[in-house]
């Protein structure tokens, strides 16, 4: 019998602020991307790490993707009860409109946990996903 090791991968996203503070001082636990088709986060599996980097930056933290829930395509309905459900692990923001004004959308949360601050070796010049260790 062989066993076969699963290889981590490494991503990087692109976060705008407020997003990206409340990721790193941790009052969000979740990263959300939904998109009108299966958006590059749902490459993600959970052991995988993610670099955090802010527009126009170079990453600034590292975190591992510990759980991914993907509900695939929603509703305009299902997106609002989403981000309902997820409100305290999104740090509650007054804002969720990137969720709720969707008229429907692929949907995929990823839970993170913060695992250290590192550069990756190498990054795109944008992109608001990228893996770049497969």
């Amino acid at each position: 019998m062989s066993h076969v090791t699963q290889l981590r991968r490494e991503h990087i996203a692109v976060l705008h602020e407020p997003w990206l503070g409340m990721l790193l001082d941790g009052r969000k636990t979740v990263e959300c991307r939904v998109g009108a088709r299966p958006p590059r986060a749902a490459a993600a599996r959970a052991g995988d790490l993610l670099h955090l980097r802010p527009v126009g930056g170079a990453p600034v933290a590292t975190m591992r993707i510990e759980r991914i829930d993907d509900y695939g395509y929603c509703t305009r309905s299902d997106l609002r009860t989403l981000a309902a459900l997820y409100a305290v692990e999104l740090g509650n923001p007054t804002d969720l409109s990137y969720l709720t004004d969707r008229s429907d959308g692929y949907a995929i949360f990823l839970w993170l946990v913060r695992s250290r601050t590192q550069r990756p070796a190498r990054w795109p010049a944008y992109q608001p996903w990228f893996t770049i260790r497969a």
